[in-house]
Parts: structure tokens; C-alpha cells; sequence
């Protein structure tokens, strides 16, 4: 890694950038198979550095079921609430993440917010390839927005989330609920979001080797995973910085983070936003990587992040 970019980073990042270096690389797998147990164990240790879990947040663990498909969903309701939620959807490249990649982070978010979070394990790739993902998660907001008054949330206070993949799932959610009528959630948060899955920004090549893929030929070949045809790279579902328009979207909320190769993406997919009539606030975090926000234990900024998209979804709501 390049000297000036580690020394750019805060004491506590640069401390974790360490550690893991120090814990050096997996051996190089030789199938597919081993490649994605390979990236859903290492992902899986990222909840360790998310803080310690929330005892005051009921936890239910629910399923629905779709065209065939059955999907688990998981709330985290505080016991001080309003009638508002948040539905949200994991990151991990479309290929790994989950429940208990993100449960810490999540009740966090609930307990902040005031409001019951809903967190959706989409079906992931190569098994189910794209467009599993987006169907999934638009099939997810619409079972709550039937079922809202069976768990006492107002389906007109319903808002959406998500971080890394997930942030382009939010959005691809979006252009399909405007393509079919079926109305906008209530506001948006994204965190460090997937918006180009060409990885053609600068950013990406200035900074690949700190993303956790390592670079960027080893984050394209887990695209092509969940992305079978080329040609659906440009997709505006699976790359919504391909979108002709962003007319109609709901009030949005984007965080990067200044060391992750996904910054720029993130950040001029926001610019076209606030060029649309999109009210849309971006933070920038400084000195910090891809995925800082559930680092909490690890990385200070992480918790501000948090607060922050909290915060968010508290002064944009109608309720």
C-alpha cells in the first residue's frame, strides 16, 4: 500500500489497516466455491468490530413468501418507538452479508432512530445471480407496506437503507417502484454505496487495494459472479449510475468515505441527484475506508456515521 494513503488515514483506521495486513491473505482458492465461502467467512468476521449487541432491542425474526420464493426478514424494535421503520439491505458484493454480518450495527440503528428496523436477506450470488437481488428486496417493501398494520408501522413512514451493495439495491428498488407506480419510501440512507459496477473511477484506481476485495480484478471477477452477461453491467438496476433520470426520488442521504475506491461513484451518482431536484446530502467522512460505518468498535467514525443516518431519517419524516 502506498505510504501517503496510510498516512492520510486516522490513528484508529490506520491501526485496523495494520492488523489485518499483519493477519496476511487466505490462500488463493482454487474453485468458485472456495472463492465465495472464502469472501462470506471473511465478511463474517466483520461483526466483531460492530460494538457489542443491544439488550433493550426486541429481536423477531419473520419470513415471506414471494412468486415461489421464501424470504427471512428480521426486526429490531426499540422499546421506545414510533411508528415509523426502516427497511434495510445488507452489503457484501452481492455475494455475501446477512443477518449476522449486520445485527449490531442494526440495532443501533434502531435504538437511534426510534424506529423498528427491518433487515432483509435478499438471495445472494452465484446461486441466484442478477436480478434476484432487486426483485427480492422490492418484493420486501412491498410485503411490509401490506402487512405494515400487523407490527403497528405506518406504511406511509417507511424508509430504506442500505450500505455497499445494498445501496444500490435502495436505489434500483426505487427506479422499480417508479416504473410501476407502486410509490417511494419515505427517505433514503445509503452508506459507501455501489453505484457503477464497471469500477471505472478514479478512486478505484487510486485506492483498490484498500477495498476489501484487495483490487480491483479480484472485485470484478466477484461481479461477474452476480453479474453473468457484460452487458447488464451498465444495467441501471445493477448499476444506477446508468440511469437516464433520477426524477421523483424521495429525500437521500449519502456517506463515503474518503479512502474507498467507491467514493467517487457514490459521489457523482449524488451529484446527478442534486442536479435532478433531488434533495439529496452527501458527508464525505475523511481518512476513513470502505465500510467504516460498522466498524464502530474499531474505527470512532463508525458510530458518528450511525448517528447520522439517524438523524436523517428523524428530520425528514412526515410523521
Amino acid at each position: 500500500m502506498e505510504s501517503d494513503i496510510r498516512e492520510r488515514m486516522t490513528a484508529d483506521t490506520r491501526a485496523l489497516v495494520e492488523k489485518m495486513s499483519v493477519s496476511g491473505s487466505p490462500a488463493k482458492p482454487e474453485t468458485e466455491s472456495e472463492l465465495v465461502s472464502m469472501i462470506r467467512d471473511g465478511y463474517r468476521q466483520v461483526a466483531a468490530l460492530a460494538g457489542e449487541s443491544s439488550d433493550d432491542i426486541e429481536t423477531n425474526s419473520k419470513q415471506f413468501e414471494y412468486e415461489k420464493v421464501s424470504l427471512p426478514v428480521r426486526m429490531y424494535r426499540p422499546e421506545s418507538r414510533a411508528s415509523g421503520s426502516i427497511v434495510f439491505f445488507h452489503g457484501g458484493g452481492f455475494v455475501s452479508g446477512g443477518f449476522e454480518t449486520h445485527e449490531r450495527v442494526l440495532q443501533r440503528l434502531a435504538a437511534l432512530s426510534l424506529r423498528t428496523v427491518i433487515a432483509v436477506e435478499y438471495r445472494l450470488a452465484p446461486e441466484h445471480p442478477f436480478p434476484a437481488a432487486p426483485n427480492d428486496c422490492l418484493a420486501a417493501l412491498q410485503w411490509l407496506r401490506d402487512a405494515a398494520g400487523r407490527f403497528d408501522i405506518d406504511p406511509n413512514q417507511i424508509a430504506v437503507g442500505g450500505d455497499s451493495a445494498g445501496g444500490a439495491l435502495v436505489i434500483a428498488v426505487c427506479l422499480m417502484c417508479r416504473e410501476q407506480e407502486l410509490g417511494m419510501p419515505e427517505q433514503l440512507v445509503l452508506a459507501c454505496p455501489n453505484t457503477d459496477l464497471t469500477l471505472s473511477s478514479d478512486s478505484w484506481n487510486e485506492m483498490a487495494a484498500l477495498h476489501p476485495a484487495q483490487s480491483r480484478d479480484n472485485f470484478a471477477h466477484q461481479m461477474s459472479l452476480y453479474v453473468r452477461d457484460s452487458d447488464d453491467l451498465k444495467n441501471p438496476l445493477a448499476s444506477p449510475s446508468f440511469a437516464e433520470s433520477l426524477t421523483g426520488f424521495p429525500p437521500m442521504l449519502v456517506i463515503t468515505a474518503e479512502l474507498d475506491p467507491q467514493r467517487d461513484e457514490a459521489e457523482a451518482f449524488a451529484s446527478k441527484l442534486c442536479q435532478e431536484g433531488v434533495l439529496c446530502t452527501v458527508t464525505r467522512y475523511p481518512s476513513v475506508i470502505h465500510g467504516f460505518w460498522q466498524l464502530e468498535a474499531a474505527v470512532r467514525s463508525g458510530n458518528v456515521a450511525v448517528e447520522e443516518m439517524a438523524a436523517f431519517v428523524k428530520v425528514h419524516s412526515a410523521g
